[in-house]
């Protein structure tokens, strides 16, 4: 059997073709990856990956295996040397197996020289040597699995024919249908309802995941599987059709329906970007009736939308798999309906759901500007209910690369949290408390509505609260203004203890903004609220201070008069910081800056008691702090900011607790709450402590039936949109989840880029390297062939003269 793979592989690189064939696979790949500009170009890409390699390649392979294949048999029978061949002392199955694995070799021969692109790669990455190794591994062995089913189809039909050309039209053909022909039939609209089924006996189903770096068991059964069944079709071939093959196919059918049942996968990428959490597995095993998905970021998208929408595209992929074919996305490009009714009619429908266009500027290579619109969002439904996803994730500070990296992080969440809200059977009861002065239900009505999408809203007492301490998931305390009485702390205190979760959005420096329209300086008086203790307990300590920072928003000042009229300029309130997330933790990830006004500032308290304390927003590096009391002036927004005054970094005024709590009461009177025991310790549970309660305050505009109300957030004077809504609406989310599903949003995805300016400076280097370099290996390792077979048959002439001799 060694020596027939030994033969076929001399005979192979004893020809010109062979070398030709391998030449014309890898000069198409250095052109299409590094020359042409297109959906392969790797530099217009601008990502050090190898995806386009791993998906340009499989079309290659149509053509470059079965040129390989064609003359395995065909050859054979055209020579007569076939009858000959199978008398020799082998059985059809090791003749068959030897034929396979010398073209199955030929194909590795072709790989190996590509491996010159991640070398490329690795030194190109920023910084260098930041590439996905691991899924780059993962997506090779992909390449190599579906390579095996070409070379088998490549053997089965030469077996078929003694012409060649014929051979190699049989396998292009089968390889073809197997790869994309069926997908092109599961498309057609007769063939809907059954779309899933016919893709999956598709090579593109399965070898998709690996391409990512992703080896699941269900795959590499489908392929070594089918394999095994194309040998099988040969072996039948030289021994004429028996009966006995209808059960291996039905065999074969049954092996791969019932491997779709077992999910075991390994996941190889180096940040195990493809690996679903075990709370969204769950979420989607529990599906029990059709999902649908419209995805409407469709079109010729630059490279990080590209990027965008494969990311998406892959988990929709997953969640298909894991919850049983209930399933089903389609990807649809407004900008391509031609009716412009239709198309007007979308778009409202759209904008109604949130889903707005953005206007993109892109620049080719010879930098001209064109506009492109694009829709980035997608609606999840079902028979019932609808639910819309945005998925760009816009963060000002950062760059196009990272928002686009964040937005490929975020998926899992917002698809989850969109899933969930379409499936829930029941809402968690989320309550405002009232009885302290507490923000009115206008001034939260923003969050009050945004929150009622995923829970129902309540406004409670601490009477009402005391009468049932387990019915509200979170409670909200929203700006009090009166002092907490004992016995509402003492009901506040056994409601964390019996597992229920607090929001704290707390004023202690009293500032009376509307004097500032009419006099110039106010007086910032500190105002505690008799929730100190309770605070400190739970490790938190609000500071009797006024934070400033030189990250702020800007106020319109008066500047100059013309005549009568006041002239305005943009001045920097320094009382109103913009607070910046800190770290990666699931409330702030990807969040945008957070208004606060006349905030405190916030220590933590308390090492060996058991509690993680993390700090959620802070200050820039540039911030202040002033004791108060003290005066708050418009004249500030003269000052300049110098390092002397703001002096101070990263100052917190958000702090997120969570463990086992001990109760504020433990070592004082206490009675039965509810009927509930008093309770010293709590279980885990989880509080937040914002040392604001504007954060949480939307503007009021009007009086009666002509109130308006402000978006959350929004900044009337810039036109800004903060990131309020969305910081309050993660906390919440936080605190009420018991099954871990708000980790997804701390997660953290590497991106890898190029390094952009060495790639420009040495553009024609590395374009020459990538192109002619795989080809000269090809060369030299055919010349070392040649020489090697010249060296071996001029030494056994010389043997013979001897002999002569």
């Amino acid at each position: 059997m060694g020596e027939l793979v030994r033969k076929e592989l001399k005979s192979f690189f004893a020809s010109l073709s062979g070398y030709v064939v391998l030449v014309f696979f890898l000069l198409a790949n250095g052109l299409f990856l590094w020359i042409i500009p297109g959906g392969y170009h790797i530099p217009a890409s601008g990502l050090a990956d190898m995806q386009a390699f791993f998906t340009l390649a499989p079309l290659l392979y149509l053509f470059l295996v079965p040129a390989l294949c064609m003359r395995l048999f065909a050859e054979e029978r055209r020579t007569g040397t076939l009858e000959l061949l199978l008398t020799r002392p082998l059985t059809t199955w090791q003749i068959v197996g030897a034929k396979y694995l010398a073209g199955f070799l030929l194909v590795l021969f072709s790989i190996l020289p590509t491996l010159v692109y991640p070398v490329s790669l690795w030194f190109l990455a920023q910084p260098v040597g930041h590439i996905d190794v691991g899924g780059i591994i993962g997506s090779y062995i992909g390449l190599i699995f579906l390579s095996g089913i070409y070379v088998a189809a490549g053997v089965w039909a030469s077996a078929l024919t003694e012409n060649q050309i014929i051979a190699f039209l049989y396998t292009l053909v089968v390889a073809f249908l197997l790869y994309t022909g069926l997908d092109f039939i599961a498309g057609i609209p007769l063939f809907e309802d059954y779309q899933t089924s016919i893709q999956f006996w598709g090579i593109h189903f399965h070898y998709e995941p690996m391409s990512r770096g992703v080896i699941a068991f269900s795959d590499v059964v489908y392929f070594v599987s089918f394999v095994f069944l194309f040998l099988w079709a040969t072996v039948r071939r030289f021994h004429g059709i028996r009966l006995g093959g209808g059960y291996v196919i039905i065999a074969f059918v049954v092996l791969n329906l019932a491997c779709t049942r077992v999910y075991l996968r390994a996941d190889i990428t180096d940040d195990k970007r493809y690996t679903l959490s075990e709370s969204t597995c769950s979420l989607l095993r529990g599906i029990d009736r059709g999902v649908s998905v419209d995805i409407f970021l469709g079109g010729k998208l630059p490279a990080g939308l590209q990027k965008l929408q494969y990311a998406l595209t892959r988990n929709l992929e997953e969640f298909r798999r894991l919850s049983g074919n209930n399933f089903r996305y389609q990807l649809i490009d407004p900008t391509e309906i031609q009716d412009p009714e239709e198309k007007k009619a979308l778009v409202k429908y759209l904008a109604e759901r949130g889903i707005l266009p953005i206007n993109l500027n892109r620049r080719s290579e010879d930098e001209t500007l064109s506009q492109q619109i694009i829709f980035p969002g997608l609606i999840i439904y079902d028979q019932e209910t609808e639910v819309s996803v945005n998925l760009l994730q816009n963060v000002p500070r950062n760059s196009a690369d990272e928002n686009i990296n964040h937005s490929i992080e975020a998926l899992e969440y917002e698809l989850t949290k969109a899933i969930r809200l379409l499936i829930q059977k029941q809402k968690k009861v989320v309550g405002f408390l009232v009885g302290q002065g507490e923000l009115t239900y206008p001034e939260v009505m923003d969050m009050a509505k945004t929150l009622s999408y995923y829970y129902q809203v309540d406004l409670v007492s601490c009477d009402s609260l005391a009468t049932d301490l387990k019915r509200y998931a979170a409670l909200i305390i929203a700006k009090p203004t009166k002092d907490f009485s004992e016995r509402d702390k003492y009901v506040i205190d056994q409601y964390l203890m019996h597992g229920g979760r607090l929001l704290w959005c707390l004023d202690e420096v009293d500032v009376d903004h509307e004097v500032l329209k009419n006099q110039e300086t106010v007086p910032a008086v500190y105002r505690p609220l008799n929730v100190e203790d309770m605070l400190f307990r739970y490790g938190v300590r609000i500071n009797p201070d006024l934070v400033l920072d030189g990250n702020c928003v800007l106020i319109p000042v008066i500047t100059g008069m013309n005549g009568t009229t006041p002239d305005y300029s943009p001045g920097c309130w320094y009382y109103s910081p913009l607070l910046l997330a800190r770290g990666q933790h699931p409330v702030t990830a990807g969040l945008q800056p957070v208004r606060v006004d006349y905030a405190n500032s916030i220590d933590t308290v308390g090492k060996n008691d058991g509690l993680k304390k993390t700090v959620l927003l802070s200050t820039s590096s540039y911030a202040a702090v002033m004791k108060t009391p003290c005066p708050v002036s418009l004249s500030i927004t003269e000052e300049k900011m110098t390092p002397d005054r703001f002096n101070r970094r990263f100052v917190p005024v958000a702090v997120a607790v969570e463990g086992n709590f001990t109760s504020l009461f433990q070592y004082r009177n206490r009675e039965e709450v509810a009927g509930q025991p008093f309770k010293a310790q709590s279980g885990y549970s989880r509080v937040i402590v914002v040392a604001d309660g504007e954060v949480i305050r939307n503007q009021v505009r009007g009086v009666g039936e002509n109130a308006r109300i402000v978006p959350l957030g929004y900044d009337e004077y810039s036109g800004q949109m903060y990131g309020n809504r969305d910081f309050i609406l993660n906390c919440v989310n936080w605190l009420c989840d018991d099954e871990g599903w708000m980790q997804l949003r701390g997660r953290n995805l590497s991106l890898y880029l190029l390094d952009k300016t060495r790639l420009k400076a040495e553009r024609t280097s590395w374009e020459m390297l990538n192109l002619l370099f795989p080809i000269f290996i090809v060369v030299v390792g055919g010349g070392i062939f040649a020489w090697g077979r010249k060296s071996r048959n001029r030494k056994r002439g010389s043997t013979r003269f001897n002999d002569l001799r």
